[in-house]
């Protein structure tokens, strides 16, 4: 018996591309699996669209976030987490790809290397509306480095959330997604299974694909200042993490805050005083874990 694989995707108002993303899915060739898309109350027929499909095919399985519930993908993917049934779960964004063989290849990479998560890399392209009017750009993060904590806080081993498949039960008794955050919360949920001791293995093949357009929240226009607070943000709770873990190496700290420093100078660039001002209150928590671990050392 194959070890089911549960992908969940967080979704709101992507009634043009959801279908090609679930469409990606069904057309894997690992044949147990498990859809769970978790709706953030789409205002437009994403929904409607993802209950068709869940009307075609028993893998799939769309709920709705309850009004009662936080908003936001990050709740979306603890919900999807919650009710997942696979030994193995894989989160993707509504908009990405996968090929069709990365879920065979995965699930045999993380069994034959006994890790906790495995990780593919990932291809960026444009949104074009078929496979001919697409660009394919360079690779969504990078893999070819050693996985620590240091090498992630420098971007020298980074990856995309999709480019990931992940042991649940490391997953369920270690982290959840912080629902807190905007953005960035893939990068500190990432962080964090490092701090928590994730043992990585890589595959050399490009297994994801992720659609770069004018809606998302990395693009570069729409990077307001709310959008460099939740970097902040993000850096200041990884340097709170990596030190209640007891983490000693200084150069992490170091970076997170060379970030931390700059992102805050965005903040105040992109005319958001009100949040830049509200990150000075952070200060003398970050220089208090500076100092601590550098007499540690």
């Amino acid at each position: 018996m194959q070890p089911l694989v549960s992908i969940i995707i967080p979704l709101y108002n992507r009634s043009t591309i959801i279908g090609e993303t679930i469409e990606s899915l069904l057309q894997q060739t690992y044949p147990c699996i498990e859809i769970i898309v978790v709706d953030d109350q789409s205002t437009d027929q994403s929904y409607e669209i993802a209950k068709a499909y869940e009307t075609t095919s028993d893998k799939i399985t769309v709920i709705r976030r309850k009004s009662s519930e936080t908003k936001g993908a990050n709740a979306c993917r603890n919900i999807g987490l919650s009710i997942a049934k696979g030994q193995y779960v894989k989160w993707i964004d509504s908009d990405d790809l996968l090929h069709v063989h990365t879920i065979q290849m995965q699930v045999e990479d993380i069994i034959q290397s006994e890790s906790d998560i495995s990780i593919c890399r990932a291809r960026k392209f444009t949104q074009g509306s078929n496979t001919i009017e697409r660009e394919w750009l360079g690779e969504w993060g990078k893999i070819d480095d050693t996985p620590t904590i240091a090498n992630f806080c420098a971007y020298q081993f980074i990856w995309h959330t999709c480019a990931g498949l992940w042991n649940i039960d490391f997953v369920k008794k270690s982290e959840k997604w912080d629902i807190e955050l905007l953005n960035s919360q893939e990068w500190l949920f990432h962080l964090t299974s490092l701090a928590n001791g994730a043992i990585v293995s890589t595959l050399n093949e490009f297994g994801c694909f992720v659609r770069m357009h004018h809606d998302s929240m990395s693009y570069q226009s729409n990077k307001k200042g709310k959008y460099y607070f939740n970097e902040c943000l993000a850096r200041y709770k990884a340097m709170n993490i990596l030190n209640n873990k007891n983490h000693k190496e200084f150069k992490s700290y170091h970076l997170l805050f060379k970030k931390f420093k700059w992102y805050h100078l965005f903040t105040f660039y992109k005319g958001s005083f009100h949040y830049g001002i509200k990150l000075l209150a952070l200060y003398p928590r970050l220089f208090h874990i500076l100092i601590s671990i550098r007499k540690r050392n």
